[in-house]
């Protein structure tokens, strides 16, 4: 692709890696090495522990400090004109307008978190290149998603069972619960990011023809055996495959107000990927709490005033959207940062059976 000297990143693609332990790790130096891309988003919520040396490619200085800003010193280092923005947040929680890229990259050990990756896909229409290993049988793996209506999702291979093993990871009060480790040795990590890095490299020059859209390419490195499966659209899948129209909306979270979000419609309101709550319950001594806001935001500052132990969202009182009736007195008219709504976030308002979808645009933030 073509630069300026103005500015030489103009042209370039974007990129977006969920994970930076086994496989992401050994991933994004890759990545800063691809002429093509100009921009790496890194997203990774956990810290390097002593453990993480043996498998991880990452050196004793490194331990204690968060993932994602590590391998961005790193990728800065390999490439010092890319541009590199780490967000150390769980995946769930992070902006999805802050992820957005040419392509989205998974490096993620758990179920839940790789759903909500393929859904992040789908709603942001990118493509979404997802990897795993297995540690017994020496299994490497990726699939290429490439969101449409007639194209599979991660779900569309799902069963009732794989659901409820998601669930094994969330605890009852919707915290997630961290997923056992992989025990996988680097070298499986670094065959699954090689994998990875590959099939990026043909997006990028647009080789799309070479590239394995709805099927999952495994390498048995046991037996040096490869597998192609191909995964069909599921007419019966949960998920809904919708790809959104995102327009921009200009605003400072400090500023903005439910009421300017619900001004753009007639009906509901909803934030995509997140749940608003509007009661929390101490489980140790039965005291309820009035809160209001999305729950994985504002989790962390509820205590319970009478004992002090963390309170939970009670499922009956979280919802996906609400309307302008159901805000609490007062709170219609309050920043929308004080119920932990964010620049980037994407908000969805109704209107009649229309549906408009909304990018917050922070104008305070500047870019580096």
């Amino acid at each position: 692709m073509k630069t300026t000297d103005a500015n030489p990143l103009a042209g370039l693609g974007s990129v977006t890696v969920f994970g930076a332990g086994n496989i992401g790790s050994q991933l994004l130096p890759l990545t800063g090495r691809i002429p093509a891309i100009g921009h790496v988003i890194i997203v990774d919520h956990d810290t390097y522990e002593e453990k993480n040396l043996i498998s991880q490619s990452i050196t004793p200085a490194d331990v204690g400090q968060p993932k994602a800003i590590v391998q961005a010193r790193r990728l800065r280092e390999i490439n010092p004109r890319l541009r590199v923005t780490p967000i150390v947040e769980r995946l769930e929680n992070a902006p999805l307008g802050a992820l957005r890229a040419d392509v989205l990259l998974g490096c993620l050990d758990s179920r839940f978190s790789r759903r909500i990756a393929s859904s992040m896909a789908w709603r942001l229409g990118v493509p979404y290149i997802d990897a795993g290993v297995q540690a017994d049988g020496m299994l490497a793996r990726i699939h290429v998603y490439r969101p449409d209506p007639a194209n599979a999702c991660l779900e569309c291979a799902w069963d009732h069972q794989d659901y409820l093993a998601e669930q094994d990871v969330i605890a009852c009060d919707g915290s997630k619960i961290a997923s056992a480790p992989t025990n996988a040795p680097a070298s499986l990590g670094a065959l699954a990011a090689a994998m990875q890095a590959l099939e990026l490299e043909k997006i990028f020059a647009d080789a799309w023809e070479h590239v394995p859209v709805g099927r999952e390419i495994l390498i048995d490195a046991k037996s040096h055996r490869h597998f192609v499966t191909r995964l069909p659209r599921n007419p019966a899948c949960r998920f809904d495959h919708r790809t959104f129209e995102v327009r921009e909306f200009h605003g400072a979270p400090g500023a903005l107000t439910l009421a300017d979000l619900f001004a753009l419609g007639t009906g509901a309101l909803r934030v995509e990927g997140q749940r608003f709550v509007r009661q929390w319950a101490c489980m140790a001594c039965q005291t309820m709490r009035e809160v209001f806001g999305l729950r994985d935001r504002i989790a962390a500052a509820v205590q319970c005033p009478g004992c002090g132990n963390r309170m939970r969202a009670i499922g009956f009182h979280t919802f996906d959207s609400l309307s302008a009736a159901d805000v609490p007195n007062g709170l219609l008219r309050a920043p929308i940062s004080s119920h932990g709504i964010h620049g980037g976030d994407i908000f969805s308002v109704t209107s009649g059976t229309e549906e408009a979808h909304y990018e917050i645009i922070d104008p305070t933030i500047r870019e580096l």
